[in-house]
């Protein structure tokens, strides 16, 4: 019986002059990096700020290129330090800030991405998985805090990235367990409705008109009259989360245009928190 090393060779073998082998295993390549001031806070601190390119696997197969930033406090607590992973949507530094203060290392997505990071089913959640898995190439890192974080629709990445990468210290996500499949066609076939009586050409709820792009891209990628797409929702993938994960999410986040929790698994906020009529 021939050893799988064996097999892998062939394998390798057969493909050599056909693929560029060295896209297996190719490492994460900082582009620019540069000492910043970390805002907010009292006293001045610095951060180092990289940015950094990778390869990840799209959904046919093709390697892709994926483009990532860094925060590192220039002050480091402990030899190595926790990190947070921002999902889908690009951390600033001013969003970072309070992390780095904390001496938490900071990982988000930045720049233009030459995928369709619209299709929240398609390419963008390989990227996003891709990144989760990123901090355990990284020696700096305390393998045992790496925690993700997510809104909207980066807290929908984040779910669905918590049962594909194990292990996770925690997860956040700022988005209730929605139904992907109804929110993105609510949300495309209903814009048609989105216009001022008196302005046609204007939309009634901008904001809306604004995710129509991530609705659309992701409909028309799933193609949701002829597919199933529980196996794209989190709700059908929760054996497979095994990390601690809070759940918060507003009704007025404009990918969830309906409440999809029952009033018993709701916690209202203290009076006077929120405006009258806001939920949460």
């Amino acid at each position: 019986m021939s050893l799988p090393f064996t097999k892998a060779e062939r394998w390798l073998h057969e493909l050599e002059g056909k693929v560029d082998l060295r896209k297996i295993s190719t490492p994460i390549k900082v582009k620019e990096e540069e000492q910043i001031e970390i805002p907010g806070g009292r006293g001045q601190l610095e951060a180092g700020q990289y940015d950094f390119l990778f390869n990840f696997r799209g959904t046919h197969g093709k390697d892709l290129s994926g483009s990532g930033r860094l925060f590192l406090p220039t002050r480091r607590p402990r030899e190595r330090m926790p990190v947070i992973v921002s999902m889908h949507y690009e951390m600033n530094a001013n969003g970072a800030s309070r992390f780095l203060r904390k001496g938490i290392a900071v990982i988000t997505p930045h720049g233009p991405r030459d995928y369709t990071a619209s299709n929240l089913m398609g390419h963008g959640v390989n990227h996003s998985i891709a990144m989760a898995q990123l901090p355990r190439r990284m020696p700096f890192v305390d393998q045992n805090r790496v925690m993700i974080f997510g809104g909207s629709a980066g807290g929908y990445h984040a779910l669905m990235v918590s049962s594909f990468v194990f292990p996770l210290t925690a997860v956040y996500a700022a988005v209730p367990p929605l139904n992907l499949k109804y929110n993105m066609s609510y949300i495309k076939d209903n814009d048609k409705y989105n216009k001022k009586p008196s302005e046609p050409d204007q939309p009634a709820a901008p904001v809306v008109r604004i995710v129509l792009s991530i609705a659309s891209d992701t409909a028309d990628g799933g193609n949701p009259e002829e597919q199933n797409w529980n196996h794209f929702s989190p709700t059908f993938r929760t054996d497979l989360m095994t990390s601690p994960t809070v759940i918060t999410y507003i009704t007025a986040d404009a990918l969830v245009p309906v409440c999809q929790l029952s009033k018993n698994l709701v916690q209202d906020p203290p009076p006077g928190l929120w405006p009258e009529g806001f939920s949460f």
